[in-house]
């Protein structure tokens, strides 16, 4: 998330993709509270959009029967309207987490409570027997390796390069790297319906709105793009989002204009399974002398099914949008294109070789290490899973904190 990231924050399904352990509660309400004020997140950021309103319309016509609280809605973001210029947005990244205060921490020389080390990256940790004493750190400017000691380590590189880093420090859980789960991802592009480009004619002119009159589009050319949500539940265990974003392959052409386009994308469940996984070598090495990554990974035929379901029902909300923009045809993604990759470092309640963190993310058998990270979510999860990442991280803090705290 500190270059690009969809800023999409929805909560997990309570049943469907939530982590919800047996011996113990974890009080999801209250920690995503905390994580959504944490990122700033905002459900209601283009409701002013007269797109947004006419396809969030259209979709909940299209689902007019989905349970009561997952029906279509505006997707929950991380961001908010810039308050001097409404028509620009400032998306939440590293800087909004980290807050005024620690941001002029970081603008003070003299301070050392608090630093960030640019083009440098964690090579290893140093452990005795059932605690963490340093982690080794490379200056990628100066070709040095130093050693940082601290009272508590928590290793947040990623699902991937997390489990790689505990690797290369020969801290090997059971099922370190395994029960891997990625999204499948379906994609297409939109052109809107005369229809539905005519019905925004109107509701412009209702308005009294604006226009260039030697626009053809009758489209407010700083309109907000639409951003709307179809959440996962029951029967559907898909999460959806129509909408306009960034990524290189949602681009169009210069000749097509953007008012009039709408990306589908469309985010799969699979179950975890063991077998799917990243395994590191002790022979080989990446391009940064890493051990080197291999993955596995294969869905089951129940998985696949769903998955086509997923294309299918993809397709009924095109139907009811427009035409396909050519070139942006229904498409299932390549694998590991949604990013979303989760239980490479799995949570569990039991020691049991089962999971490699305990349910405050604090890896089994130090007593000082703690993981953040999407890796240690251990469910199927369809929806964007930072904000439960955050979530999760959020209650490992508070754990660290309370243990910090001097005994009386």
């Amino acid at each position: 998330m500190g270059v690009h990231w969809t800023c999409a924050t929805p909560r997990q399904h309570p049943e469907i993709e939530r982590y919800n352990p047996t011996e113990e509660t974890i009080k999801w309400d209250k920690l995503y509270n905390e994580a959504e004020e944490l990122l700033k997140v905002n459900s209601n950021l283009f409701d002013d959009s007269i797109r947004n309103k006419v396809v969030r319309k259209i979709l909940k016509e299209t689902y007019p029967n989905l349970p009561e609280g997952y029906e279509t809605n505006n997707l929950p973001l991380a961001a908010e309207l810039n308050q001097h210029c409404k028509e620009f947005v400032y998306w939440s990244g590293t800087d909004v987490i980290l807050g005024e205060e620690l941001l002029k921490m970081l603008d003070d020389p003299t301070q050392k409570r608090f630093l960030l080390k640019p083009q440098w990256r964690c090579i290893k940790l140093v452990s005795e027997p059932g605690t963490i004493i340093g982690a080794e750190v490379q200056n990628l400017m100066e070709n040095e390796v130093l050693v940082i000691k601290a009272k508590t380590y928590v290793l947040a590189a990623g699902a991937v390069l997390t489990p790689q880093i505990l690797f290369n420090s020969g801290i090997r859980p059971p099922v370190l790297g395994q029960y891997l789960c990625e999204q499948p991802m379906t994609f297409c592009q939109i052109v809107l319906l005369q229809s539905i480009v005519d019905d925004i004619g109107k509701r412009v002119k209702r308005m009294k709105l604006a226009l260039n009159p030697d626009d053809p589009i009758p489209i407010p050319i700083d309109d907000p793009p639409p951003q709307c949500w179809i959440p996962v539940s029951e029967g559907r265990p898909w999460h959806c989002q129509v909408h306009r974003d960034a990524f290189s392959y949602g681009g169009v052409t210069p000749n097509v204009d953007n008012r009039l386009i709408v990306d589908l994308r469309w985010f799969g469940r699979i179950e975890p399974k063991k077998e799917n996984c990243v395994t590191f070598s002790d022979k080989y090495t990446d391009a940064f002398g890493m051990p080197q990554p291999t993955f596995n990974f294969e869905m089951t035929k129940k998985d696949a099914e769903r998955q086509h379901e997923m294309l299918e029902d993809m397709l009924k909300c095109a139907a009811a949008l427009g035409g396909f923009l050519p070139g942006s045809e229904p498409s299932f993604m390549e694998p590991g294109l949604a990013l979303h990759i989760t239980g490479t470092t799995r949570m569990g309640e039991k020691n049991d070789g089962e999971s490699v963190v305990d349910t405050y993310s604090k890896v089994w058998g130090y007593d000082n290490l703690y993981i953040g990270s999407c890796g240690v979510i251990p469910t199927g999860t369809a929806c964007n899973p930072t904000l439960t990442a955050v979530a999760l991280a959020i209650r490992a803090c508070k754990k660290i904190l309370r243990n910090s705290q001097p005994r009386k």
